[in-house]
Parts: structure tokens; C-alpha cells; sequence
């Protein structure tokens, strides 16, 4: 082969690197740019599904956070419980904060008195606590 030869492909690798400069590498480019733009899609779409199930789920919490603060105002302002703990009759604080619990539908009740000691109710785990602070037996 001579260098004329060399320099000047033929007509058939001509033909060739047309075909894959117009032809091959074109598809090529737009399969890959598809791909991304599907695996981007599916991404945005797991992304809208979740964020949708935390704005549920965060709902949900607020809603049982404020149950649970009823239950809590519901202990505070129980006069039996309040006469036990004036009296200081430590038995028949577990006793009535039992029944507000089940009255309630609690799954756990904490009460923490000074002097006193805490009394529990229910059993944990709890989901959505609430707490209040008792001032006086009033």
C-alpha cells in the first residue's frame, strides 16, 4: 500500500464512518440520555410517594399527640385522683389512674409527684406522649 493509499480511505470506510457518525452514535446518546430521564422519573415519583406518607404519618402523630394531652387533662382534673393524693394514700393512686387509663384508652399514664414518687399505668411502649404540669392539688 502506498501513503496516497493510507491518506485516502475508499469509498466503503467512507460509507462506514458516515453511518456511525450519523447513524450509530446518535442513538446511542439519546439511549443514555433516555435512560436518565426514566431512572429521574421513577426517582421523583418514590420521592412525591414519600413525602405524601410523612405528611400522613406527621398528621396522624399531631392528632394522637392531642388525644394524649386529653388523657393527660383528663388525669389532672380527676377529683378522686386528686382527694389520693392530698390524702397522700399511696395505694390508691395506682388504683385510680388504672381506671383513668382504661376509661381513656391509654396505652401508658406516668405520674410523677414530689415527695410522692412516680405511678405508672399501662404498659410502654407509647406512641404520642403528652405532659402537663400539675401546680397544686386543685
Amino acid at each position: 500500500m502506498s501513503p496516497l493509499q493510507l491518506r485516502t480511505p475508499s469509498f466503503r470506510s467512507r460509507l462506514r464512518l458516515f453511518f456511525v457518525v450519523i447513524v450509530v452514535v446518535p442513538m446511542i446518546t439519546m439511549a443514555v440520555v433516555l435512560f436518565q430521564l426514566i431512572v429521574a422519573s421513577e426517582r421523583s415519583q418514590t420521592d412525591a410517594r414519600l413525602a405524601q406518607s410523612q405528611t400522613v404519618s406527621q398528621e396522624i402523630l399531631r392528632e394522637l399527640e392531642g388525644q394524649a394531652g386529653e388523657v393527660a387533662e383528663l388525669v389532672g382534673e380527676d377529683q378522686q385522683l386528686a382527694d389520693a393524693v392530698a390524702t397522700e394514700r399511696p395505694r390508691d393512686i395506682p388504683r385510680r389512674l388504672d381506671r383513668l387509663a382504661d376509661q381513656a384508652e391509654a396505652r401508658s399514664v406516668q405520674l410523677q409527684l414530689n415527695g410522692q414518687g412516680e405511678f405508672e399505668a399501662g404498659a410502654l411502649p407509647a406512641v404520642a406522649p403528652a405532659q402537663r404540669r400539675l401546680v397544686n392539688q386543685d
